[in-house]
């Protein structure tokens, strides 16, 4: 701390951009990056920051004042930068009428307290993610599950069905279709999203409540 100086945007533009590269070029330690060691030496990023600066520039990164955080809201600390992303995704692209919900795992095996646990994912441990897609697979909206408690408009049952009414709120009544997996779909959800103008198709689960007989006990033929 006895070496700082304030930092600048264009700093921490360079900043990021580093943290960028390393995603494309992983060494087994942060320091390897300004190792001098003949099988790790690259001259991009020293060129760029000292190591010390960017261990600096990191330990002091915030994205929200400390003095004004919601203890409730386990992302409080990035809430901020949440927002900004998601309105920056949502003013580059519009929705289409097709449009899809499914969640996805970012890898992680630190210690978190929502950190999850999906056998079927190819990174089975981490953060997961509830992403709202169009049908070409552009992400316009996203929800990081941090726990049971998922706030929306429209209150329906399940953690699925609650987390759907979040992502689509703001493009209901425009005659979308939305496509889930059996985690999301119920006649309830199907119900409150006709509602509103919005069809939904998904696989779905025996054990739903309110299905019609005829579909609880038919046997369908693979093809």
């Amino acid at each position: 701390m006895n070496n700082w100086t304030d930092t600048n945007s264009q700093e921490i533009q360079v900043f990021f951009g580093i943290f960028i590269w390393m995603g494309l070029n992983v060494r087994p330690a942060l320091s390897d990056y300004w190792s001098n060691d003949p099988l790790y030496k690259n001259d991009f990023i020293s060129h760029l920051m000292t190591r010390n600066r960017f261990e600096l520039l990191m330990r002091m990164l915030h994205f929200n004042d400390n003095q004004i955080l919601n203890s409730n809201d386990k992302l409080v600390k990035i809430r901020p930068f949440l927002t900004l992303l998601k309105n920056n995704i949502q003013s580059v692209y519009s929705a289409g009428e097709k449009m899809v919900i499914d969640e996805s795992m970012i890898a992680w095996r630190g210690r978190l307290g929502f950190r999850q646990y999906i056998p079927g994912k190819k990174h089975k441990f981490g953060v997961k993610v509830f992403k709202l897609c169009t049908g070409n697979g552009y992400t316009y909206d996203f929800e990081i599950y941090s726990g049971r408690e998922i706030n929306t408009v429209t209150a329906t049952g399940n953690v699925g069905e609650k987390i759907v009414m979040k992502l689509t709120n703001n493009l209901l009544n425009a005659g979308r279709t939305l496509y889930t997996d059996n985690f999301y779909t119920s006649c309830l959800l199907a119900r409150v999203l006709l509602q509103n103008k919005t069809h939904l198709i998904g696989t779905l689960r025996k054990n739903r409540k309110y299905l019609p007989k005829d579909v609880v006990g038919a046997k369908m033929k693979k093809k």
